[in-house]
């Protein structure tokens, strides 16, 4: 008696830990990628561009939702004045066969990933300057929000390159950044939704 007992307690932890373990796996997973390109003629860029990928993941349904943007302005530059800024959904002002020089995957929780996507609201309201409100101003302001280590977003007195910003944020938040199989999946994943077809991930000027 007492050892079916044993077997049936036996076979209770084991069906409740499956349990478990299954509901931990079907838990929503959530990652911001970084993302920046050199400047460009095609399309034109003087200074290159950064941009963000939020990425909600549910691995046991298959089921995901993900969004980039990156913040610039409406019309006109910015170099001298003010304008109209807008956040910029998509890859827009990257071209689809555009190098990505600059990129690193971080895992978020669920409050981070709501902080960060209420950001774009805010930002949809900003006007843009090259010198004081840019695309690396918008990507500074979404990494603070994740409590990574921020940088500076000058280089002396004039706007920091996109590409040599997010490397610098990488330097100083290389323990954040996660790395493993299933993260170099998820990236790719994304890369292939935005039909990215060619990148580097260099750490040199």
């Amino acid at each position: 008696m007492s050892y079916l007992k044993t077997v049936l307690i036996l076979f209770c932890l084991l069906f409740t830990s499956g349990i478990f373990a299954q509901k931990q796996r079907s838990k929503p997973h959530y990652y911001l990628l970084f993302s920046a390109r050199f400047p460009t003629l095609r399309p034109f860029s003087i200074g290159g561009h950064a941009f963000l990928t939020w990425r909600k993941e549910d691995s046991l349904s298959k089921k995901f939702e993900q969004f980039t943007y990156g913040f610039g302005p409406q019309k006109g530059s910015g170099i001298f004045r003010k304008v109209k800024g807008e956040v910029l959904g998509g890859y827009i002002k990257n071209s689809k066969r555009e190098r990505l020089v600059r990129r690193f995957i971080i895992e978020i929780d669920s409050s981070d990933y709501s902080k960060t996507l209420k950001e774009i609201d805010i930002w949809k309201t900003q006007s843009y300057s090259l010198y004081r409100n840019n695309c690396v101003h918008f990507m500074n302001s979404v990494a603070a929000k994740t409590c990574l280590q921020t940088v500076s977003t000058k280089s002396c007195i004039i706007p920091k390159y996109p590409y040599k910003y997010i490397r610098q944020l990488k330097r100083e938040n290389r323990l954040r950044i996660i790395k493993n199989k299933y993260l170099e999946r998820v990236r790719l994943r994304i890369l292939k939704k935005a039909n990215v077809e060619e990148e580097i991930d260099d750490d040199g000027d």
